[in-house]
């Protein structure tokens, strides 16, 4: 690494109009800085996009090379509580359309979260929440079968299918991004 690519790393870490830099520093090194994190070392392939079907509920399925898994549930009843975290939702299933569908966002994504009036473009969803670019392509969205965005975990639950006291089905869905589990990788 020569010293100029040191100076232009201080530079980028110095930056605070950016949030978001990239560089080539040679010898097959990349320098990456988004929001507060660094990295350097080798260059980060790309994230590959995913489609699951939810063949059954209930059941867990891993997405791909991402480290995603997400397990589904269904529970007879209401709901009478609110999720444990932001890595759990309820559906009521009879204002779903299924199968359900998990998949990675697309150009023009938008949802309607709930407590907001109209909709809003997931991709400034992931800016609002400081989600690293490197990551927004591989962060999972769940869709019913006509591909309404339900939910994006971690980050907003949408205003369709809120389970409430009326409801008889519920669906409740758990996202775990680190967890590993590659005997049951779906891709």
């Amino acid at each position: 690494m020569e010293f100029r690519h040191i100076e232009e790393i201080l530079g980028a870490m110095e930056d605070e109009s950016q949030t978001a830099r990239r560089l080539d520093i040679g010898d097959g090194l990349t320098f990456v800085r988004e929001y507060d994190e660094v990295y350097i070392g080798p260059a980060l392939p790309a994230g590959s996009p995913f489609r699951v079907t939810v063949a059954e509920i209930p059941g867990v399925i891993a997405l791909g090379a991402t480290g995603w898994k997400m397990g589904f549930e269904r529970m007879e009843g209401s709901v009478t509580s609110l999720p444990d975290n932001r890595w759990e939702a309820f559906f009521d299933e009879s204002a779903l359309k299924l199968p359900l569908v998990v998949r990675t966002r697309q150009p023009g994504d938008r949802m309607k979260p709930a407590g907001l009036n109209g909709t809003k473009k997931v991709q400034d969803m992931f800016v609002d929440a400081k989600i690293p670019r490197s990551q927004r392509d591989e962060w999972p969205l769940l869709t019913d079968a006509t591909g309404r965005i339900l939910w994006i975990p971690g980050l907003r639950r949408s205003s369709w299918a809120q389970a409430g006291t009326d409801t008889r089905k519920t669906i409740k869905v758990a996202a775990c991004p680190e967890c590993r589990t590659p005997e049951q990788t779906a891709t």
